[in-house]
């Protein structure tokens, strides 16, 4: 080997070494790894809660799902009787939405509209309905027609009966706001007997739910309030979360795994149960946003 080899050999090795030594002390690069390495623990925590045998229920769209002892069961928890309710309502939706900005194509739409109308109104007799219900349905088909017709005719929207429209439909709509709301909390009170007598009750104890929803309707919620008053737990406790603009169970179960990790870590480290719920920088930075902009 000659000595300019080896002097290149050398060279090699000592920046190889440097640079490795520079990579391990770097400041950037500790902090990174030491990171890293916290959020994995978390994540493993995290994993350990979900695969726990404790049941949990997550609700999604039109249904919820127990999970227990590594079995999965899952029932429908919108009636039909709700849909078909919501559905007639809607019409009223509808019929505001194509009038409520009308520009020159909001009759033709309207006229569209006018079939399925018709088509729905069509079908109510062969929907297992009562016979008040069947009743408010076609008042509502047919309200909704003689609007559509006067409109097509006057080949405008009458601003008068526009809201004449909504002040008959109003109570109507009520109605079926209320026969809905009643159809689906019997289905899932009765889901509930159902699962309820399958599980211990020391199990039944641990039991966690997280109602999945949309932000707009998350006061007040249907399901959320139906497991509050079930459980006797409060909405947005360990026990029973309302979950935003989630997509799958398992974003749902994630959800409350870190719940459950982020309450025992608030009241280890913080003394608080709940301080991890909101953002933890939150009172230190309302206290010196009140020095920076004091008035």
């Amino acid at each position: 080997m000659t000595r300019m080899y080896r002097l290149f050999i050398f060279f090699i090795l000592l920046y190889t070494s440097t640079a490795f030594a520079f990579q391990q002390t770097n400041p950037s690069t500790v902090l990174l790894t030491l990171n890293d390495a916290s959020l994995e623990a978390y994540g493993n925590a995290k994993k350990i809660i979900m695969d726990s045998p404790s049941p949990v229920i997550v609700t999604l769209k039109d249904h919820m799902t127990l999970y227990y002892n590594k079995h999965e069961e899952q029932v429908k928890i919108v009636p039909d009787e709700y849909t078909e309710l919501k559905t007639y309502a809607q019409i009223v939706l509808g019929i505001f939405s194509l009038c409520n900005s009308p520009d020159s194509s909001t009759l033709g739409k309207l006229t569209a509209y006018r079939e399925k109308v018709v088509a729905a109104g069509n079908v109510i007799d062969s929907l297992k309905l009562t016979a008040e219900q069947r009743a408010t349905q076609k008042q509502i088909v047919n309200l909704s027609l003689s609007f559509i017709d006067d409109s097509i005719h006057n080949g405008k929207i009458n601003s008068q009966q526009f809201h004449a429209y909504f002040e008959k439909t109003n109570p109507l709509i009520w109605k079926n706001v209320n026969g809905a709301a009643i159809a689906q909390i019997n289905l899932l009170n009765q889901e509930m007997n159902v699962w309820r007598k399958k599980i211990p009750a020391d199990d039944w104890k641990k039991l966690r739910v997280i109602v999945v929803g949309l932000h707009m309707p998350r006061e007040h919620n249907l399901v959320a309030e139906f497991f509050s008053k079930y459980l006797k737990k409060p909405i947005d406790s360990e026990n029973l979360i309302y979950g935003e603009n989630l997509t799958s169970e398992e974003d749902a179960r994630d959800l409350l795994a870190r719940v459950s990790l982020d309450t025992t870590l608030g009241q280890v480290a913080l003394n608080d149960s709940k301080r991890m719920y909101r953002d933890l920088l939150a009172d230190s930075a309302q206290k010196y946003l009140a020095r920076l902009f004091p008035n």
